[in-house]
């Protein structure tokens, strides 16, 4: 069968934008319908009819599609948007370059410029290619075919969704001369391979997010016996007290992340993807994010954080609420929740203790008494005044042996 005579069902929506519910309609049709279609474009504003590449649970009423991503059924086409990064400023192929790279790899294929393009400016269009049957939707598709063509660093990755809609092609008023569109005949994208490669790079992925929870346990676990070494108990501090008050799940959709299950996306993610985890470590809950656009992605956290990228209730809230003021979010959340912080000054005078004992140098003793007050949420005069006591302390306990 030739790739222009291939089945398929295509999802069409008469706008982006709709007041209310977005409802649209399947089409059955074939590949190469599919081509004629989108051959002709549409002079005037950029919101009008759009098509998903897949296929959706239908509505009760038997005849309406919504466009949900909890109603996906199925990927049907593969479609990417292709423009100028916004991460790096690579730049796209032109258009034609990347239709002949998919004739090249022997592919049927379409592209067509996107409303945006402008001749003088960056390339901005979309990349089509069938499918020889339908896909999962988590399979990501768009993503490795990508890859294929060399424009892994263009491709808008806030289209990759399967419930993404694309525009039909259409330009402003008078600018039609300066668009593209063309079709290669060729073979449809193989859906076991393109499924076989996708399940790859989950696991991949998948990998990934496991060696930096793994990482972050083992972090935790390393400062817990460094504190346990020196005197200090870790289940007796502020954030302790404070971390029993806080829901790390309700702490994310407060701040407007979207959730799918345990995965979590930032309202300003620009891929598209539910890249924030959250995973039970050692008894806690700690979410870390592969979104970049995610103030909690290992790229934007403070200096505080160290190697650690899996974040606690208190860690995110103090990011997310207090812009990384570890300090303040402390003051904050004790007060908030009526905790007294005589047991952390208990601590921290353990912790002085135990460094004056083993002879620690006056510089030492200062350093990580400042880095212990403010994790306990002291304030500088609060360790300052604990020093001194201690020392005092000492003084007191030497005099009188």
């Amino acid at each position: 069968m030739s790739a222009r005579e291939i089945p398929l069902i295509v999802a069409w929506f008469p706008t982006a934008a709709p007041e209310g519910a977005a409802y649209g309609k399947h089409t059955e049709t074939t590949w190469g319908e599919i081509i004629e279609a989108l051959a002709k474009r549409r002079e005037g504003e950029k919101d009008g009819p759009g098509f998903v590449p897949a296929r959706f649970a239908l509505e009760p009423d038997g005849q309406r599609i919504r466009r949900k991503k909890e109603n996906l059924a199925a990927r049907t086409l593969i479609a990417l948007d292709i423009e100028t990064s916004k991460a790096t400023g690579e730049i796209p192929p032109p258009p034609k370059a990347s239709l002949d790279k998919a004739k090249a790899l022997g592919l049927a294929c379409l592209v067509h410029t996107s409303h945006s393009h402008r001749e003088n400016g960056s390339p901005r269009y979309r990349v089509v290619f069938p499918i020889s049957d339908e896909i999962a939707c988590e399979i990501p598709a768009p993503e490795i075919m990508a890859e294929h063509l060399g424009l892994a660093g263009v491709l808008d990755k806030s289209k990759i969704n399967a419930a993404s809609l694309f525009y039909a092609p259409s330009c402003p008023v008078g600018l039609k001369s300066i668009h593209f569109f063309a079709a290669v005949d060729g073979m449809p994208v193989s859906a076991d391979c393109i499924t076989d490669s996708g399940i790859a790079l989950l696991r991949k992925r998948q990998a990934e997010a496991d060696r930096i929870a793994a990482e972050a346990q083992a972090a935790a676990a390393e400062r817990r016996a460094a504190k346990l070494t020196a005197g200090f108990d870790p289940d007796d501090s502020l954030i302790e007290k404070i971390r029993v008050h806080l829901d790390l799940e309700q702490i994310l959709l407060n701040h407007g992340y979207a959730q799918s299950g345990r995965k979590y996306r930032h309202p300003a993610s620009t891929s598209g993807q539910f890249g924030a985890d959250i995973k039970s470590l050692g008894g806690i809950d700690r979410v870390f994010s592969h979104n970049a656009t995610d103030p909690l992605h290992e790229s934007n956290l403070p200096e505080w954080c160290g190697k650690v990228t899996a974040l606690d209730a208190f860690d995110a809230l103090a990011i997310l609420d207090y812009g990384g003021d570890r300090k303040k979010a402390l003051t904050s959340l004790a007060e908030k929740f009526g905790l007294s912080k005589t047991a952390e000054s208990k601590a921290l005078a353990r912790m002085i203790f135990n460094l004056i004992r083993r002879r620690a140098s006056q510089e030492e003793i200062e350093a990580q008494a400042r880095a212990e007050g403010e994790r306990l949420g002291l304030t500088w005069d609060e360790v300052c005044r604990v020093a001194v006591w201690a020392e005092q302390k000492t003084i007191q306990s030497r005099r009188a042996a």
